[in-house]
């Protein structure tokens, strides 16, 4: 295999140099860090010509209610109670 020499600055390499594992090579850790790169986008367009946005739209809404009524019922156990009153 053929290998190339680039030049990094030395804030570069110890940033580098302090993400390498064990005994892995800066030739792995490039490889590494490359392919979780690529990762990142193997999913976008995935849900194109399917109903899924609507439904995680739908999925937020729902959260969000859920979550807008335990804040509410919290306030009223909170306003229910003696909770300012220090005796």
């Amino acid at each position: 295999m053929a290998t190339r020499t680039i030049r990094v600055s030395e804030e570069v390499y110890e940033r580098l140099d302090a993400r390498k594992r064990g005994d892995e090579s800066f030739t792995d850790l490039l490889g590494r860090l490359i392919e979780r790169e690529r990762d990142i986008y193997a999913g976008f367009g995935a849900w194109e010509g399917t109903d899924a946005p609507e439904r995680m739209r739908e999925a937020h809404e729902e959260l969000n209610e859920g979550v807008g009524d335990a804040v509410d019922a919290f306030g009223e156990l909170v306003e229910g109670t003696d909770a300012g009153d220090p005796d």
